[in-house]
């Protein structure tokens, strides 16, 4: 009798070890392609419901037109349990993460709010949760904006 063989198989493998973590990460990502970035009411969305529980190990951000309004334009990353809506959810990345106005076609780099939140660390996104964009300022004249997470199976 033949012992059975224990295989993986990885279609892609994400890895950060430049960011102090050397491991497996899920790439999840929010785009705004063109002008539709310039649009305030695209960015209240639900883009992503963890199947499982995941922390936040690292967030970018980059756009192809810098904003133009007279007030900061700022965009996080929010976590939303079953029930709450959009809005009203607990920020995972620093207020504010993502400045709209900065230098186009650069990226941005931000790290996991740290301490927690009714027992729940703000990096962690449990199971079933979904992840949003909250916006402040007007969009006026932001193109092409792209932000990715990295997540790490918990």
């Amino acid at each position: 009798m033949s012992e059975p063989v224990n295989t993986l198989t990885v279609n892609d493998l994400h890895v950060l070890k430049n960011e102090g973590y050397f491991g497996p990460v899920t790439p999840v990502s929010f785009y705004l392609p063109g002008t539709s970035a310039a649009t305030n009411g695209n960015y209240d969305v639900v883009f992503f419901i963890a199947d499982r529980d995941y922390e936040l190990i690292q967030a970018v951000e980059r756009h192809g037109t810098a904003g133009t309004d007279a007030s900061s334009v700022q965009i996080l990353v929010t976590k939303l349990p079953d029930g709450v809506a959009i809005g009203s959810g607990t920020n995972i990345t620093p207020n504010p993460s993502f400045n709209l106005k900065a230098t186009a076609n650069t990226l941005q780099k931000v790290y996991p709010v740290s301490g927690a939140s009714g027992g729940i660390p703000y990096a962690t996104i449990p199971r079933n949760y979904g992840l949003a964009m909250a916006r402040s300022g007007d969009v006026t004249s932001v193109a092409n904006v792209c932000v990715t997470l990295y997540l790490k199976a918990i």
